[in-house]
């Protein structure tokens, strides 16, 4: 049964891996059970981050490799994948997630023209409050 949920694990110029990282604080409840994979981190930062989320909270959380096959295999049973970014809502691991037929939650915080749509504008709080986007997490994981 699929029921891992995957997160972009970078944080830069254009991904906020502990901006998300802080909203899963706001959703644990929907966590306790199930894996928690990182994808894309390349921080000290965001590796402390998620030893101090899992110290924390007790789900169980690791990180994958940025290994093409490893990467396919840390989405084979996932659920959902979830990024904030600042404007591009495209990514490597967005393509290997629907790929695989893995749902996508992907939160632009200041979304470009052309990647505006109606659910990235009624989404564009939560891309600015970590407990709005772990309500996004929750709701998504449950349904």
């Amino acid at each position: 049964m699929k029921q891992a949920l995957i997160v972009d694990g970078r944080d830069d110029d254009e991904r906020r891996a502990l901006f998300v990282i802080s909203a899963l604080y706001h959703c644990v409840d929907a966590l306790r059970e199930r894996p928690v994979r990182f994808v894309g981190v390349s921080t000290v930062e965001v590796e402390i981050a998620i030893r101090v989320l899992e110290f924390d909270t007790g789900i169980r959380a690791t990180v994958v490799e940025d290994a093409r096959n490893a990467m396919e295999q840390a989405f084979s049973d996932a659920v959902l994948y979830v990024a904030v970014v600042l404007e591009d809502v495209d990514s490597v691991s967005r393509a290997l997630a629907e790929t695989a037929g893995v749902r996508c939650l992907v939160v632009p915080q200041f979304p470009r023209e052309h990647a505006l749509s109606v659910d990235n504008v009624s989404r564009l709080a939560a891309a600015h409050s970590h407990a709005g986007f772990g309500a996004l997490i929750r709701t998504a994981l449950s349904s």
